[in-house]
């Protein structure tokens, strides 16, 4: 089982990313349930952008979904899909926060009431590429299945470009010294968050730090699982939150306990992997 993507939602997808850069986006898509064979697979043919935000939030209200709702189609609308700076890609609960988690279960597809829903599907934009689930609901239960994300291309040349790559790092791993510091927040967050951190207001500030948080417990989770790469991207831009917001006056004491948290979470990565990134 998994979600598949036609080439043409894909691309769009793809020249979204480039367009909003580090900033997270969202929307819902419209599926087909196909077989292949023995197996059954989502086939997503549709989506609809409907929010742009920061680098740690996206949201949209219910009257963006108006339009959508009267489609023709509108019983096909079976998946949320967004982006986020954290996850590995591979099929899992590490690449989903606390916020994801609380939305897939709690209010898929916007609902209040999983039970009316039955099933719902969601999509998430990780460092790793993208990676799904199929949430279920019946009598008040839910069950959770984590699925891969494939798009109806030829994938030989994808492959191809990750052995290419995987072999040029470790060329340069081999000829180079680096050496970066053990913890920085990367400039290209703090350029695109500086800004957005001075107008923020009180539910935005909070929103934001809340949102890191989340991000921690991913981390913990990366780490438990000796995902030490994935668990210090996560550490990365959770002190690229706390460094932007540390001036904030409703955040500041948030920051400071996120810092402490994030400082202590770092140690617990062997040096030989900090020293590698």
């Amino acid at each position: 089982m998994n979600i598949t993507m036609t080439p043409d939602v894909f691309l769009r997808l793809s020249m979204v990313e480039s367009v909003v850069g580090k900033r997270e986006y969202s929307g819902y898509g419209f599926v087909t349930i196909e077989k292949n064979g023995d197996e059954t697979y989502f086939r997503v043919y549709d989506v609809v952008l409907l929010d742009v935000g920061s680098t740690g939030w996206t949201e949209f209200n219910s009257r963006a979904i108006l339009d959508v709702l009267n489609r023709e189609d509108a019983a096909n609308m079976k998946i949320w899909f967004h982006r986020h700076p954290v996850g590995n890609g591979k099929p899992g609960p590490q690449n989903w926060s606390g916020t994801d988690e609380n939305t897939c279960l709690n209010e898929p597809l916007g609902c209040p009431d999983p039970d009316k829903v039955k099933w719902a599907l969601a999509m998430v934009l990780t460092p790793g590429g993208w990676v799904g689930r199929l949430d279920q609901f019946k009598d008040g239960k839910h069950k959770t299945t984590h699925l891969p994300v494939k798009v109806e291309i030829n994938s030989d040349i994808v492959q191809k470009a990750k052995e290419l790559l995987e072999a040029q790092v470790k060329q340069e791993k081999a000829t180079v010294a680096l050496q970066i510091p053990e913890l920085e927040a990367p400039p290209e967050y703090i350029d695109i968050l500086e800004g957005h951190a001075k107008e923020s207001d009180f539910e935005t500030a909070h929103a934001e730090v809340d949102e890191a948080f989340s991000i921690l417990d991913v981390a913990k989770f990366q780490i438990k699982s000796k995902d030490y790469k994935e668990a210090l991207d996560s550490l990365y831009w959770c002190y690229g939150i706390a460094e932007i917001y540390k001036s904030n006056p409703y955040v500041a004491y948030k920051t400071a306990d996120l810092m402490d948290k994030v400082d202590r979470l770092v140690r617990k990565i062997p040096r030989k992997v900090r020293n590698a990134q």
